[in-house]
């Protein structure tokens, strides 16, 4: 089940959606999804409404969406900043758009794994271990949003991308990825924000989720990581992700970097979301533990702004949900 959000001012276009027992199955955005067991729909109006918002609610098989035989990407490494950096590129084809991709606190290469083999069928989907994390170089320094979001860009000049980019960030990434937004308003094409870290209010400090994946840090066992990892999420952790994250975070430099990161991400600016100029796509999973869904809320106003919620999802719902998840990235590249 999914959450759809999207603004609306005119509102004769309200009453004529909400009228519609069908209006879901008939959208654009959700063709060929199978139709909603139930609709309803919800005005919400004063603290966050200059409009009015409708909120259609639907039910999908996820069964319709599964990621089957995707070949990962081949990995190589390139020199960028003078830090050794492993990096994925499916490669430059005629006329594709170019996705990239960023990961989030702890992750790597492998977080994407489900999105970039099937989404490079289509598009030239680049994908790296961000500096500090996967097996990318790992110096003690500082790592701020400026610092991660001065890199994505030396990347892209470094592999030869064409410019305006498509980037695709989560948690931290989606900080990182606004930022770089925001700094090269001309630079970014379109921005998708999967459970972005950065939009919080300063009176947010923690959750229950983000305390209990720190918690990785002083973990010395797999059991331990795992156990950890299960208190972030509604789903189940698998034993696979659990020894890599061990393996990643046990390497010289890498806790020291995840504590930088995580430190510096959250005493940051707020990242502003009026300034930012792109067409965004905002996707965040009801269940979220980390960084709670109530957050999402400033996405609504937002002008060319599209928010999708997913029910029974977690912080990860491109990992959770893949093949829904990269539907809705095509439709949004595409425009529809």
């Amino acid at each position: 089940m999914a959450f759809i959000l999207r603004s609306q001012t005119d509102h004769s276009r309200l009453t004529e959606m909400r009228n519609s027992t069908h209006s879901l199955a008939k959208c654009g955005s959700c063709s060929g999804w199978k139709k909603a067991s139930k609709i309803w729909s919800i005005l919400l109006a004063g603290v966050w409404g200059r409009a009015l918002f409708n909120i259609l609610i639907y039910q999908f098989h996820s069964e319709n969406h599964t990621v089957i035989g995707v070949e990962r990407l081949k990995t190589n490494y390139a020199v960028i900043d003078n830090l050794r950096i492993r990096y994925q590129d499916s490669a430059p084809t005629a006329s594709a758009k170019t996705l990239i991709f960023i990961h989030g606190l702890g992750g790597s290469i492998e977080s994407w794994d489900s999105n970039t083999g099937q989404l490079s069928k289509k598009y030239r989907t680049v994908v790296f271990d961000l500096p500090g994390f996967g097996l990318s170089d790992k110096p003690l320094k500082n790592y701020t949003i400026g610092f991660f979001s001065s890199f994505v860009m030396q990347a892209v000049r470094r592999l030869n991308i064409e410019l305006p980019i498509n980037i695709i960030g989560s948690s931290l990434g989606g900080q990182i990825a606004a930022n770089i937004a925001v700094v090269n308003p001309n630079e970014v094409d379109k921005l998708v924000l999967i459970s972005p870290a950065g939009f919080t209010p300063k009176s947010f400090l923690n959750s229950h989720g983000l305390q209990k994946y720190t918690g990785i840090l002083g973990a010395t066992s797999k059991a331990e990581i795992k156990k950890a990892l299960s208190e972030t999420t509604t789903s189940l952790v698998s034993s696979k992700l659990a020894s890599l994250v061990h393996e990643r975070i046990s390497m010289p430099g890498a806790k020291e970097a995840f504590d930088s990161s995580l430190r510096h991400s959250t005493t940051a600016r707020r990242i502003n979301i009026n300034k930012i100029k792109s067409p965004t796509l905002v996707i965040w999973g009801k269940e979220d533990l980390v960084i709670p869904v109530r957050f999402v809320f400033p996405f609504i106003e937002m002008k060319n702004c599209r928010v999708n919620i997913l029910e029974n999802c977690g912080h990860r719902p491109y990992a959770e949900q893949p093949g829904l998840v990269n539907e809705i990235i095509q439709r949004f590249i595409r425009g529809n």
